[in-house]
């Protein structure tokens, strides 16, 4: 009998603390709203939220946000052997894992949206433009825009994937090969011109990347439709002969381009050498610029010992950020304008005391409508 007492009275009890624990919850949450609140718009900050400085240095102390959304653009330097995708990856778990969107009460907690602007393949190296938040709605401008890059051309050897990450379908003599007969040819490649892309490429063919079918045996570089792509600069910057990991020594050469969205510096590399009546492949690439943002610019790009630097990715979006302003002309305002020619010379015109209505015969000449003056004159005559 006692114990159904006791009973009885705990069970009361918990009853009669439920609406305070609730009650308790929901200050809980309304407070967590608030900071979450706080945090969206807290400005972007060189913060050290992962314990490492931008620099490295882990003793740096810096203020920062504890987390919140991030919105904008940077530029990370993508090293080789590493993909497109991997960049993206690393950047987007880093951010989740130290730079943490507030979860809303009763919600989901999201993670931060993370995309590049131009795909670099594994063997390249250079530039790639990352966003981040409602930065990525401004990839497309990139993936479109120009772009500039420094390429290592070898003669004698053309592989399946036209670099040196392919296996050899062609070998032919670039003994006769000089300075002038490349740069003979570099005419007929350069401005609008039709390139056939590389069947080891990230083109989408109804639904499937295309070097996933070449992988396959199913698609060949034959199988690949000519496009119009767009070379704003194309020259040759060295030629000499180099060893090889094998001992073999090669001819190679250094080139610049700087091209528009879709051109396929391997393909151009290739048409090249056939131009030439050898063989060639890329044996190295280097983006140098991508849209306003270059290698030897004003905005150092992120390194990859800063990809899973919290603070570092914050600190490149706050410095992204800055350039990009700043590469944007200054409005002056309205008052600040030059004022000649027809405008200046106009009569002054007084507007009409309320309520009156002012019509186009009491304008002054150079301010009626078009024709007016010529009818009163027609009138009058």
């Amino acid at each position: 009998m006692f114990c159904a007492v006791l009973t009885l009275v705990h069970a009361m009890s918990a009853r009669a603390r439920a609406p305070l624990r609730h009650r308790g919850e929901m200050a809980l949450g309304r407070a967590h709203a608030r900071r979450a609140h706080a945090l969206r718009a807290t400005p972007l900050l060189n913060g050290a939220v992962d314990g490492r400085a931008p620099d490295g240095s882990p003793d740096a102390q810096l203020d920062a946000p504890l987390g919140g959304e991030l919105h904008g653009l940077f530029v990370a330097y993508k090293p080789q052997n590493w993909s497109s995708f991997q960049v993206v990856n690393c950047i987007k778990h880093t951010l989740n894992r130290h730079h943490e969107i507030p979860r809303p009460p009763g919600g989901r907690r999201r993670g931060h949206k993370v995309g590049h602007g131009g795909t670099l393949d594994p063997l390249a190296t250079g530039l790639l433009v990352i966003g981040v938040g409602r930065g990525c709605r401004e990839l497309q401008n990139y993936l479109k825009g120009p772009k500039a890059y420094r390429a290592r051309m070898t003669f004698g050897i053309e592989t399946d994937t036209q670099d040196s990450t392919g296996a050899v379908i062609r070998s032919a003599d670039a003994a006769h090969v000089t300075l002038e007969a490349i740069r003979a040819q570099l005419p007929a490649l350069t401005g609008e011109i039709v390139q056939r892309p590389p069947a080891f490429s990230a083109i989408s063919i109804n639904g499937t990347r295309s070097y996933a079918l070449a992988r396959a045996g199913e698609l060949t570089e034959a199988d690949m439709q000519p496009r119009a792509v767009h070379v704003h600069e194309l020259r040759v910057t060295a030629l000499e002969r180099r060893s090889g990991a094998d001992g073999t020594e090669r001819l190679e050469a250094e080139l610049y381009v700087e091209c528009g969205g879709g051109t396929y510096i391997r393909s151009l590399i290739v048409d090249l050498a056939r131009a030439l009546g050898t063989a060639a492949h890329m044996s190295a690439l280097e983006r140098t610029k991508q849209g306003p943002f270059e290698l030897d610019g004003g905005v150092r790009a992120l390194a990859e010992e800063d990809f899973r630097s919290a603070s570092a990715i914050v600190c490149a979006l706050s410095l992204a950020s800055a350039h990009l302003a700043a590469q944007k002309p200054p409005q002056l305002p309205v008052d600040a304008l030059p004022v000649d020619g027809p405008v200046a010379d106009a009569p002054a015109f007084a507007p009409a005391p309320a309520g009156q209505r002012q019509t186009a015969s009491e304008l002054p000449p150079g301010l009626r409508a078009d024709g007016e003056q010529e009818r009163r004159e027609a009138s009058a005559a």
